[in-house]
């Protein structure tokens, strides 16, 4: 009975390092995928040019080494849904933003402060807190030109994607087949979130509906969270998707269309300003400086 106990005890104990080994071996299967899944994070490009992509580019940095600061920052709530739909990941937390922007208040503060030191003291102090409150000001004015401008780039690829699609379903593919062909085919920052999106449930860390309303999280986007919400509808319950997708390309069309149409309208208003500002003086020195050195 000793003997039988052993064996039995040790068979046990075997089976569990077995079970142990291959759940631990599972779990970094799990892990190799999900950072596959997330691959390109790292080497983001932005859409807007010149400091505010440094200044983005300082926030991402800090973001991936873990650097952060616990200080309070007023609109911390809504700083954190612009970095979202800015390109960032979902879990940029209060601390990163908090870093980020207190170091760039304070680089702001010391460049206004020795610039102003040179005239004199009062005005080093004025350029200083100029400065600093301009600093810190510059990261939710970088993400905020940086979600536009992702939510314009979608919105002008986003009706070919769902034309490709109508095509590939008529054709007779599934629907997570044609969207592997569309990523195949196109290399835009929308066919990488699809790719992303599509390798999240396909490893089965999300369903096919949670993988998509997550990405259509990250654009500042009414008319691609409506298709989001479309697809999803239609794959729940079975409607023609195809025939939705041709709809959707035709009003993701028009609506590109009237955004455009409306910046260009509104083109001649900006202009203005740099009119009033700095050609109408110079108009009006030209014209009446002859007239007043006469009467002077």
């Amino acid at each position: 009975m000793t003997s039988i106990a052993t064996a039995s005890a040790f068979l046990c104990g075997a089976f569990s390092c077995a079970n142990l080994r291959q759940r631990l071996a599972d779990q970094r299967k799990r892990l190799l995928l999900r950072e596959r899944a997330m691959a390109g994070a790292s080497q983001q490009t932005f859409f807007c040019k010149g400091l505010s992509a440094r200044v983005l580019s300082f926030a991402r940095d800090n973001f991936l080494n873990r650097q952060s600061l616990k200080l309070p920052v007023p609109g911390a709530q809504q700083s954190i849904a612009m970095a979202k739909t800015a390109g960032f990941e979902a879990d940029l937390g209060q601390e990163h933003l908090a870093y980020t922007q207190w170091i760039l208040a304070l680089l702001g503060a010391a460049a206004g402060a020795l610039l102003g030191a040179l005239l004199s003291n009062a005005l080093a102090l004025l350029l200083g807190l100029a400065s600093a409150v301009w600093g810190f000001h510059l990261l939710p004015r970088a993400l905020r030109e940086e979600s536009k401008l992702r939510a314009q780039h979608l919105e002008r690829h986003l009706s070919e994607a769902l034309e490709v699609l109508c095509l590939a379903l008529r054709s007779g593919l599934s629907f997570d087949r044609s969207l592997t062909l569309y990523c195949s085919l196109y290399q835009g920052l929308l066919a990488q979130d699809l790719l992303k999106a599509r390798n999240f449930w396909t490893c089965g860390f999300d369903s096919l509906e949670g993988s998509l309303k997550r990405m259509a999280a990250t654009y500042d986007s009414d008319i691609f969270r409506r298709v989001i919400d479309s697809i999803c509808r239609s794959l729940k319950f079975g409607t023609p998707l195809a025939q939705n997708l041709f709809d959707l390309a035709r009003d993701s069309r028009e609506a590109h269309k009237s955004a455009v149409k409306e910046r260009v309208m509104k083109a001649p208003v900006k202009m203005m300003v740099p009119i009033g500002t700095l050609i109408l003086p110079s108009m009006l020195m030209l014209v009446l400086g002859p007239v007043l050195l006469e009467l002077l």
